[in-house]
């Protein structure tokens, strides 16, 4: 059969490269030599633990036995460790993807480390011995190795192929690693112009290189069912225009994880891929989901929605026992909410079924989504309406509206609906009251698997932590300051204390604990806890507390030590966004007499501050003394949970002044 001539399509983009002039790249990966050990510091990172020095990776297709396209991509990186805290670093992940009996393959591994031992290079190579392979979950595989014989001032480079069948699964691309600087990094992909893919790029650094040029290619193949092309086993060339892409950084900085950042996943210099259209050169055909569609595929897929669709009939014996005595149906939900949180355990994160509903329920352990979708199983026999929701949690990333894809999304919960009110409930975490998430699973747009693929936003605006605190203070005894506080955190800071509590053979470690913290009081007895074993309820904390007077002058911090006493915003400058797990509400009233035998000669002044004239943020501090009695009321709310680094300079400066606010003082001078 004369081989096909194939139409050229033009690569759809949603971004647009320009082309730089520039040299070729030098070859970062020639021989190591005794001078390539010499230099211990570089300018890009004077702290740095260890330096890549380069990471050059190239994805080119070639035709198959399945009448289609492979993709091979190649890496090879070039590290230098530079201290021992860098170890870490050697140990080297290759995730690969998995479907069925298919399944990606590694090949032409290498290794080899290079120490300079008495004025000479020695090599040391990878053992294929020292190779594992670990499943992550049905759809992926890692392999693992750690690389010999490094340590400190050692050199090591890593080469290895991947040759994957699923055209979709174009390999991504960082140019930045997280703690560690990249002196070169360089990517080049080679497409058909049968394959459109978009683009995603994200990052603040630019490119040293960017460009793109025409080709063409001829592929051989070899047809198989369900393809394109000519009979079953016929041999066969296409011809297809190719578009060659190539992207070079250099000097990138390592990211620095910081605190109030969600993931750097987020932030990372990186561009990825998703496959759109694919052509056989006279037909298009859209390969790229719509939501419907998504959702419709996971609620026919045996490990996913498939099992809610199936009668369950073995659930219905435990199912009368366990909702036994409930009056309405949200008391039916919560009593079948409770027994699995109560007597499953989470084994682990994955959104899809390894094994049967059944298996799961008689074997009292699952993954977060089979304990859930086990929930959602139990709801829907006992006639209430629940489906799967699919969320991505904040250390996973941001989900891309635009692109339905099930490889966005890690966790897995459950929608609940009673007389048009929705809950959201999570099986999985003992640490969860009903309705009731954890804050890392506000991170946006969620998807429910129901008939419309409904969108959710699980925006971490919509959670306040508020906590309040009182404090009560008299001086019937003239040498002792005596009081009384209690605390009500909110509920995440609640969760919290309950898991510190928990770290605690009893109480009273609990309360040593809890006073050591607080300096300004001498002594803390009669606490008490309350709402501690109620998961749906933020708890409360109450004690009484002394403190000594004996020196002639008093200083005494009004916030006895219950307040913010350091700023969380260290650095001076910041080039990624700040995000905050929750709103912020803090309340603090103070209401005490003055000590006995001494009078107030110092009080701090009010104020109120403004971050800006949207009122992102507010701190309210009001103190005032009547007759022989002090009152303050400070209040701290931040009502934003992100902010853009733009706003780093101004928020840090308001933190500044919070937490000098805080450490201010009331003096009291002895008069008798």
């Amino acid at each position: 059969m004369r081989p096909k001539s194939l139409l050229f399509l033009t690569t759809f983009l949603l971004i647009c490269f320009y082309s730089i002039a520039q040299g070729k790249a030098k070859n970062h990966f020639d021989k190591i030599r005794i001078e390539d050990f010499e230099q211990k510091i570089y300018s890009i990172d004077s702290n740095a633990d260890a330096i890549i020095i380069a990471d050059v990776g190239n994805t080119d297709f070639t035709g198959n036995n399945k009448g289609w396209f492979s993709l091979v991509f190649e890496r090879h990186m070039r590290v230098k460790v530079l201290s021992g805290k860098a170890l870490s670093i050697s140990t080297i992940r290759i995730p690969l993807y998995v479907n069925g009996d298919e399944k990606e393959k590694l090949s032409d591994l290498e290794g080899v480390t290079y120490n300079l031992e008495n004025g000479s290079v020695v090599e040391s190579q990878l053992d294929k011995k020292d190779i594992f392979e670990d499943k992550i979950d049905k759809n992926h595989i890692e392999i693992k190795f750690s690389m010999p014989v490094v340590k400190d001032g050692s050199i090591f480079d890593i080469a290895y192929t991947i040759t994957s069948d699923f055209d979709f699964n174009l390999q991504p691309w960082a140019f930045q690693h997280i703690n560690y600087p990249c002196l070169w990094s360089e990517y080049t992909v080679t497409i058909p112009n049968l394959l459109n893919y978009v683009f995603l790029k994200q990052g603040i650094h630019k490119f040293f290189l960017e460009d793109s040029k025409k080709s063409s290619k001829v592929y051989k193949m070899t047809s198989a069912s369900g393809s394109y092309y000519g009979q079953i086993g016929q041999d066969m060339t296409v011809s297809a225009f190719t578009l060659q892409y190539h992207w070079i950084m250099k000097d990138i900085p390592g990211f620095k994880t910081q605190d109030y950042i969600t993931t750097p996943a987020n932030y990372l210099d990186k561009i990825q891929f998703q496959l759109f259209q694919i052509s056989n050169g006279e037909t298009t055909r859209t390969v790229l989901n719509t939501w419907t569609t998504l959702a419709e595929q996971l609620r026919n897929r045996d490990d996913f929605g498939a099992s809610l669709s199936a009668e369950n009939y073995w659930l219905e014996k435990d199912l009368a026992s366990i909702v036994n005595g409930a009056a309405d149906d949200l008391a039916v939900a919560k009593k079948i909410f409770y027994y699995v949180k109560d007597n499953f355990t989470n084994t682990g994160n994955s959104i899809f079924l390894e094994s049967g509903l059944e298996s799961i329920y008689k074997n009292r352990k699952g993954s977060v989504g089979e304990i859930n979708l086990l929930l959602i199983a139990m709801l829907r026999k006992i006639g209430l309406d629940a489906d799967p929701v699919l969320l991505s949690t904040k250390d996973h990333g941001l989900v891309y509206k635009d692109y339905p894809l099930v490889s966005n999304f890690n966790y897995l919960i459950a929608r609940l609906v009673i007389n048009g009110k929705e809950y959201y409930l999570d099986a999985s975490n003992r640490r969860l009251g009903f309705n009731r998430l954890e804050r890392y699973c506000y991170n946006g747009n969620a998807r429910v698997v129901d008939l419309k693929a409904t969108s959710l936003d699980f925006n971490a605006d919509s959670i306040v932590d508020r906590k309040v605190i009182s404090v009560i203070g008299n001086n019937e005894n003239p040498s002792i300051l005596a009081g009384s506080v209690k605390i009500t955190p909110g509920y995440y800071q609640s969760l919290d204390y309950r898991d510190s509590v928990a770290m605690y053979s009893n109480k009273e470690d609990f309360v040593k604990t809890l006073s050591n913290q607080q300096t300004e009081i001498s002594k803390i007895s009669n606490c008490e806890i309350d709402s501690l074993n109620n998961p749906e309820e933020p708890l409360s904390i109450k004690y009484d507390f002394t403190m000594n007077l004996a020196a002639p002058n008093l200083y005494i911090n009004p916030m006895f030590g219950l307040g913010r006493n350091a700023n969380p915003f260290k650095s001076e400058e910041r080039v990624y966004p700040i995000d905050f797990p929750t709103a912020i509400d803090e309340i603090y009233t103070l209401n005490f007499d003055v000590p006995k035998g001494y009078e107030v000669v110092g009080l701090p002044k009010s104020m109120l501050l403004k971050l800006n004239e949207n009122k992102d943020a507010i701190f309210e501090y009001q103190v005032f003394k009547e007759n022989a009695q002090i009152f303050l009321r400070a209040r701290l709310q931040v009502k934003r949970t992100h902010f853009h680094a733009e706003a780093y300079s101004g928020l840090r400066q308001f933190f500044d002044i919070v937490i000098r606010k805080y450490n201010e003082q009331i003096v009291c001078k002895k008069t008798q």
